[in-house]
């Protein structure tokens, strides 16, 4: 009796293995591999990309002295973290820097006026390798597209916000996009 279970399920697991290895896996009949980071999507030349300027002022933690001798925690600002980054207009792009994960997702684009419209989530890993994700929170950022001579759009419109944790301390504080280009304006009289 033993054996013949054992038969029958040595004969069920090789037939599932026949038919998992004849089946096609997932994206290969279209050429992309979903949720693999290591590899690159072939891009097309109709891809258009979009810059957007960042900047991620960090604390850190370091113990200090009192004048009475004890130890205490305080929190100083570290050197802000500076970087363009390239996203694809109309598809979320996910930026690694540092301990963060930035995460853009288009929210509208009017193509007429260039209006532009981008939700930017920030996210703290923890772990040796960054397994572990936190969600602080996201900003919109809204600005006109300005094309550049090498083809690349650059987002014109600014947005901040300072990501707190639970305390209400300062974790992060993003400064996401650039100024809007400077304009003269017209001199108006009040004579």
């Amino acid at each position: 009796m033993r054996h013949s279970i054992q038969v029958m399920l040595f004969a069920l697991a090789s037939s599932t293995h026949v038919f998992a290895a004849t089946q096609t896996p997932l994206g290969a009949a279209s050429g992309q591999v979903y949720n693999r980071p290591d590899d690159t999507a072939p891009e097309t030349s109709s891809t258009q990309r979009v810059r957007i300027p960042m900047t991620l002022k960090t604390w850190s933690e370091v113990d200090t002295r009192s004048p009475d001798g004890k130890t205490v925690k305080s929190r100083i600002p570290a050197q802000p973290i500076t970087q363009v980054l390239r996203a694809r207009i109309e598809r979320s792009n996910d930026f690694y820097i540092g301990d963060w994960r930035i995460q853009t997702t288009p929210v509208r684009w009017l193509k007429r006026s260039n209006q532009y419209q981008v939700r930017v989530e920030a996210f703290r890993r923890f772990g040796e390798a960054g397994q572990i994700e936190e969600s602080l929170g996201s900003v919109t950022l809204t600005g006109l597209l300005e094309k550049q001579d090498d083809g690349l759009f650059i987002l014109n419109g600014t947005a901040r916000r300072v990501f707190r944790d639970r305390s209400g301390t300062p974790v992060l504080d993003l400064d996401a996009g650039q100024h809007q280009p400077y304009e003269k304006a017209t001199a108006i009289s009040r004579r």
